[in-house]
């Protein structure tokens, strides 16, 4: 038998095997493609089930159908009815449940203590009694030694009776001269103003002036130089790492091609 009815004979069981149909659980036929009802993903060769059902994709999905499985009627696709009856539900849910929370937040918002009434708003004054009192307040205001005096001495009449008897028991105890008095002459305190003395460092001149300046361009060039030599050997190590990467790729792909040589030469061997 030669190569070509070798590879005749390969092409007819890769063709036969296409023909044979998925017998898996998830597995269904619509307009003769292959789906999969578990991820609800169309798979475009037979060859490839075997891969995705491998998958952890495939396995998460299929583990959290497998309930909706065993409680569906036999004879229908669960997985589909019962991924959109999930849809379905979700959005029936959010459009239920969101104004009835509204409606409660209204409710208790709006909710009162039985036997609470709320207090009416108190009458506002009316426009002539306004004009009257502002009439009043000018003509007060025009001759404060007869209305004003008089209203406010029959309003205030008591206070201003213990204000003025306050006053004149004030004016008996308060000595004509506080400071003959000792009790006040102790009371007062007095302060002279003093300038404050205020340390200033001496502003460098001179030498001292070029010493500082050159100081802190030393120290700005050991920053640099020490910056500079950081990112050489940041840049050394980038290069080695590199470096070793290529290395290891290419020390693979010799591997590979090794192994690929050792398989020809048994192939070879095997039809010779």
């Amino acid at each position: 038998m030669d190569a070509r009815a070798l590879l005749r004979e390969a092409a007819a069981k890769r063709e036969q095997s296409s023909l044979e149909r998925i017998g898996d659980r998830w597995a269904t036929y619509t307009n003769g493609a292959l789906k999969c009802t578990a991820c609800n993903a169309t798979i475009k060769h037979e060859r490839l089930w075997s891969a995705h059902a491998d998958s952890d994709a495939h396995k998460k999905y299929a583990s959290e159908a497998v309930p909706a499985v065993e409680d569906s009627a036999p004879g229908q696709m669960p997985v589909e009815i019962n991924m959109e009856r999930r849809d379905t539900s979700a959005a029936s849910h959010h459009d239920t449940t969101q104004p009835m929370h509204d409606g409660a937040k209204r409710k208790i918002d709006t909710d009162e203590p039985e036997g609470v009434k709320r207090p009416r708003s108190e009458p506002q004054a009316s426009e002539p009694d306004l004009d009257a009192a502002w009439q009043e307040f000018q003509q007060a205001i025009a001759s404060p030694d007869t209305s004003l005096t008089v209203a406010s001495a029959s309003a205030s009449a008591p206070a201003a009776a213990t204000a003025a008897a306050a006053t004149t028991t004030a004016s008996t105890h308060i000595p004509a001269d506080p400071a003959s008095d000792p009790r006040y002459a102790n009371a007062t305190i007095s302060a002279e103003p003093e300038l404050a003395q205020r340390s200033q460092a001496p502003v460098p001149t001179g030498a001292a002036a070029g010493a500082a300046t050159s100081a802190a361009a030393l120290e700005t060039a050991d920053s640099e130089a020490e910056l500079a030599a950081r990112q050489a050997r940041a840049d050394k190590q980038d290069f080695l790492a590199r470096l070793d990467e290529e290395e290891r790729i290419q020390e693979e792909a010799i591997d590979r091609v090794q192994a690929l040589k050792l398989r020809l030469a048994r192939i070879k061997a095997q039809r010779s």
